[in-house]
């Protein structure tokens, strides 16, 4: 990714493949129910107990190229992304594994910074995601 001129080829499949890979699809496990039934912003999880990626190793090495892709994206393309990109920060953030949630801490300073005029679509999620990460 750190080498590549031009990401936007890519991202089709590199979003959904890492969404996958971590199981961020619906982190709060609220998708399937109606608008009505969905727990408070407090009664959310704030940990992820079982990873889909069982090794902490590659959870650690999935963060840093999460970080790396991150980085590398332009505005276009992160709003292209951006519910998959909050996704993804917010399952390393909420990583049982205590390094995996210190690569999520800068990725998520780095991005807010990087994409600030976008803070307004993702704020909230991030938020409570960084909130429940030093436990």
């Amino acid at each position: 990714v750190e080498n590549t001129s031009d990401l936007s080829a890519m991202l089709p499949y590199i979003f959904p493949t890492l969404v996958a890979r971590l199981g961020c699809q619906d982190l709060d496990g609220i998708a399937h129910l109606p608008e009505i039934a969905r727990p408070d912003p407090e009664q959310k999880p704030t940990e992820i107990a079982r990873p889909v990626e069982e090794s902490e190793e590659i959870r650690l090495e999935l963060a840093r190229f999460i970080a790396s892709l991150l980085a590398r994206c332009n505005q276009t393309q992160v709003y292209s992304y951006v519910d998959e990109a909050t996704g993804l920060l917010r399952a390393e953030a909420m990583d049982p594994f205590h390094e995996v949630k210190a690569v999520a801490c800068e990725t998520m300073t780095a991005f807010c910074h990087n994409h600030a005029e976008m803070l307004l679509h993702f704020t909230e999620p991030l938020g409570r995601s960084v909130n429940s990460s030093p436990t």
